[in-house]
């Protein structure tokens, strides 16, 4: 009987996960369509080639269902599959409970930074798509669950049918009221909160707060064995998913100063003319007036995160003042942008700085250009140096027309090394700004710092 409920077991894995993968492509149909025809049609058939995967499985598993649930069973079987009913009715409602308090966080907490920090809705549809996963895991699961429950329900008629439709009903009634009343109010009094999103997080704590409270009163009604302590397991995987869910979360794109840097005001400063040479990679500013302000920024060191939102804010009004102040008519920042340092800044994302800071600079309406710090791109940081130098070009005077960053690097050692030549008004030269990378960490140690080498210098 074991061994034949692994096979179900096997069968429904594979089913969800296709399944789960053919509901994704789903959602992405629509995203693709947008794009154009093709892509959206690939979807589709994607999709439905993921559908069908499913059948065989599936139909062996209704199959075996049926042959199974005629069957009789002795004393030590029956105390088993009774065993694993309770197992998956509970795994079944608080899979629900899950979906339902991940959906509404994941789902309003990007929806409330779209209206509240007055982001493009393209970049909500990014982020969407982006994350997607966090709802494709609680969805997967409550499929598999679903599947197992109806296996052991249907050999041993455990819980009552009528009772646990009942306990469905009330849990799935409860969290949309709940998840409902707390989209309202965070609307309602938005203006009252610094940052609306975090509510959700909030409202995440304290309805599995409730959901617990319910499993220890409401659900035993249903189930034999109500609570299951198993330590050892529970120590496992609570750190397994403490330590991935970590990560991720320090991985993500967070983009909390956005509702600052959308309300800088452009800052007043002499206008040159800007131009760039797309073989060697130099960008020659000619000055219309007698003087060139130059004001040099180093280590803003935003972090990108909720921990190290209120830092990032200082470091962000610091740069805005210092710009008001000298109304400069260039700025170079000499490093660490971002500050990806883990545990330091609770981040490991050194993509949304970056995006974070050129918004910024467009937002002053001023020219800019940086060299690399060793924290721009560390080892685990989200974006390596290939990934990070792709999205400065992204961002580069093509698409800004604010930062110097060159689409042509010379082929020596560094990150990033460029020539900026600032001419007079008579076109003649007044000075070459060498910006060149010093480089990160020279490998050979915990944070052994490398240097320019002979061959930037030559």
């Amino acid at each position: 009987m074991k061994k034949e409920i692994r096979k179900q077991k096997r069968r429904i894995y594979i089913s969800s996960l296709f399944i789960t993968a053919g509901m994704t492509q789903i959602l992405w149909m629509f995203n693709n369509f947008f794009i154009s025809f093709l892509w959206g049609l690939s979807s589709l058939i994607y999709a439905a080639i993921l559908f069908g995967i499913t059948y065989i499985p599936l139909r062996k598993y209704r199959l075996s269902l049926t042959e199974m649930s005629e069957q009789t069973y002795d004393g030590d079987e029956r105390s088993f599959i009774r065993k694993m009913a309770d197992r998956y009715t509970k795994r079944r409602l608080n899979g629900i409970a899950i979906l339902f308090c991940v959906t509404f966080v994941f789902i309003f907490s990007e929806l409330s930074f779209f209206i509240f920090g007055n982001s493009k809705f393209s970049e909500f549809i990014e982020n969407f798509y982006k994350n997607i996963i966090v709802i494709e895991i609680p969805v997967y699961l409550c499929i598999k669950n679903r599947m197992c429950f109806i296996l052991f329900q249907s050999i041993s008629g455990h819980p009552d049918k009528k009772d646990y439709k009942k306990h469905i009903i009330g849990i799935t009634a409860f969290s949309t009221a709940f998840w409902m009343c707390v989209t309202a109010v965070t609307f309602i009094f938005r203006d009252t909160f610094e940052y609306p999103g975090n509510n959700f997080l909030m409202a995440a704590i304290l309805f599995m707060l409730l959901i617990f409270t319910y499993n220890l009163t409401l659900r035993k009604k249903i189930t034999d064995v109500n609570i299951v302590v198993n330590k050892p397991r529970i120590a496992v995987f609570t750190s397994v998913i403490l330590v991935v869910a970590a990560f991720s979360a320090m991985q993500r794109e967070t983009w909390y100063t956005q509702s600052y840097i959308n309300s800088v005001p452009v800052v007043e400063h002499n206008e040159h003319k800007i131009e760039y040479d797309e073989e060697s990679g130099v960008y020659t500013i000619t000055s219309s007036t007698d003087d060139f302000k130059i004001l040099h920024l180093t280590d803003i060191h935003i972090g990108g995160s909720l921990y190290s939102y209120r830092k990032d804010l200082k470091a962000l009004k610091a740069c805005y003042a210092e710009i008001e102040y000298t109304h400069p008519d260039f700025v170079i920042v000499t490093g660490d942008l971002s500050f990806p340092l883990g545990i330091m800044s609770l981040s490991f994302n050194n993509t949304a700085p970056v995006g974070q800071f050129a918004a910024f600079m467009r937002n002053v309406d001023i020219p800019w250009a940086f060299t690399y710090g060793n924290h721009d791109t560390e080892s685990l940081a989200s974006a390596g140096k290939k990934e990070l130098n792709e999205i400065y070009k992204e961002l580069s005077y093509k698409t800004s027309g604010k930062l110097l960053y060159p689409y042509v690097q010379p082929d020596i050692t560094g990150r990033n090394n460029q020539l900026i030549e600032l001419k007079n008004s008579d076109g003649t030269l007044n000075t070459g700004l060498f910006l060149i990378d010093s480089n990160a960490y020279t490998g050979e140690g915990i944070n052994v710092y490398d240097y320019i080498h002979d061959d930037q210098v030559e």
